[in-house]
């Protein structure tokens, strides 16, 4: 008896934990595992980063772009999450995999304008017609360039990974 008595009091303390990460994140799965380097800050664990292997809690966002801190917003204000400026945010790629990078900034037109979200003549930012341009971004201080033309029109975050940002220039 004790031990199908143990065995419900179980069960039911999983079934709360469960429903309240549920509740929580209004995402299923409500987890994800960071499954490569592209955010990683070094080829070692660093504590406070995303590295490989880690478990991420994967949030619904209701507002876009108000609910996600891009990397500019955060430059800007100084909120910072797992080691850098900015929101880390989770998609689907074209391919359907899983994607985890950073916010770098969310890019919208008006009429044929530029517009990204937080820019406000700041020294290190520079938004014209054919790219945008943040100057010493991210953990080792290289500049982003990331051209703009064939977004025109449409409206986005652009994102990086971390490590990507350190070693090459791509970009989502």
């Amino acid at each position: 008896r004790k031990a199908r008595a143990a065995g419900i009091i179980a069960f039911i303390i999983i079934a709360i934990l469960i429903g309240s990460l549920l509740a929580y994140t209004e995402e299923w799965p409500p987890v994800s595992v960071v499954a490569s380097q592209s955010m990683t800050h070094s080829r070692e664990w660093t504590p406070g980063t995303l590295n490989v292997g880690d478990i991420v809690l994967v949030k619904k966002v209701t507002q876009v772009p108000g609910s996600v801190i891009t990397y500019v917003v955060g430059r800007n204000t100084g909120y910072e999450s797992y080691g850098e400026y900015g929101n880390v945010i989770l998609y689907h790629s074209t391919d359907g995999l899983i994607i985890i990078h950073r916010a770098m900034f969310y890019l919208y037109w008006n009429g044929s304008t530029p517009e990204v979200q937080g820019y406000h003549d700041q020294s290190w930012l520079k938004v014209t017609n054919q790219y945008v341009l943040i100057e010493n971004a991210g953990y080792n201080g290289r500049n982003l360039m990331v051209p703009i033309t064939s977004f025109n029109g449409k409206a986005g975050f652009i994102t990086t990974g971390d490590f990507n940002l350190a070693t090459s220039t791509d970009y989502d």
